[in-house]
């Protein structure tokens, strides 16, 4: 398929997991693919596919946000997609995270989802174009010490709702996308059978894997889902649906 061709996409925190599925599923429906990551070793590895560049870059930071946009326009002329992905995760007790543990998590997860954002849709008014938010399913249920995390991606589920009043006269599709629990190489190195653990407590038996969330960001990104605008898509097995965590069971 080539959905996506003649279309250009950023994609951040794409060297690994999540984010690096999504952009090699756009590449190989035709996208240009500009990645964003902090590992440089993962972007030149990305950029063997042939049709991808990739910028090293702290999205927490906005001069080296408004340096990707400008690299991106200046390789490919425009932007069409854009894929907010760089995050972070922080497990820890509310009565003991610190001011340095919370500006680290709603710097990256909070501010530089929005200023990435604005300065996407900025270039996209020319155009219009679609843009993907990753979430978390921990936006919807409580999950113990990620109090910080989850309201975050609880504050892109909202950011995503009130874009689309405002971008949507502009042919400027928004959504967040929250996954649930996903086999990368970050959580299968967590240090417990993490698959063995969810599985036994998401409805349909088991974790996601990247390319389920791949592919349900490339259907929002497509022209399939041009009506769908402001909308939280749960990717999760339906384990919203019962919210048991894995030390309960």
């Amino acid at each position: 398929m080539n959905r996506f061709k003649g279309k250009t996409a950023i994609v951040t925190g794409a060297g690994s997991g999540i984010g690096n599925a999504i952009a090699k599923a756009l590449a190989s429906e035709g996208a240009n693919v500009m990645i964003n990551d902090k590992n440089a070793d993962s972007i030149d590895q990305f950029i063997d596919l042939g049709n991808g560049k990739g910028l090293c870059g702290d999205m927490s930071n906005t001069v080296d946000i408004k340096k990707l946009v400008d690299y991106t326009i200046a390789h490919f002329g425009s932007v069409d997609l854009l894929v907010a992905n760089a995050g972070i995760t922080q497990f820890a007790p509310f009565l003991e995270l610190g001011e340095d543990e919370f500006d680290k998590v709603t710097n990256l997860n909070l501010k530089g989802t929005f200023f990435l954002t604005q300065l996407v849709a900025r270039e996209m008014v020319n155009h219009g174009g679609k843009i993907v938010l990753i979430s978390s399913n921990i936006s919807k249920r409580a999950y113990p010490n990620l109090s910080v995390y989850s309201m975050t991606k609880a504050a892109i589920n909202m950011m995503a709702r009130s874009l689309s009043l405002e971008l949507a006269p502009y042919q400027i599709n928004i959504n967040a996308l929250a996954p649930g629990a996903t086999l990368t190489e970050r959580t299968i190195n967590e240090g417990v059978d993490y698959s063995k653990a969810w599985s036994a407590i998401i409805p349909t038996g088991r974790p996601a894997e990247v390319e389920d969330i791949s592919n349900t960001a490339l259907f929002l990104l497509s022209d399939q889902a041009r009506q769908i605008n402001g909308q939280t898509i749960l990717v999760d097995g339906g384990w919203t649906g019962i919210s048991v965590n894995p030390n309960q069971t």
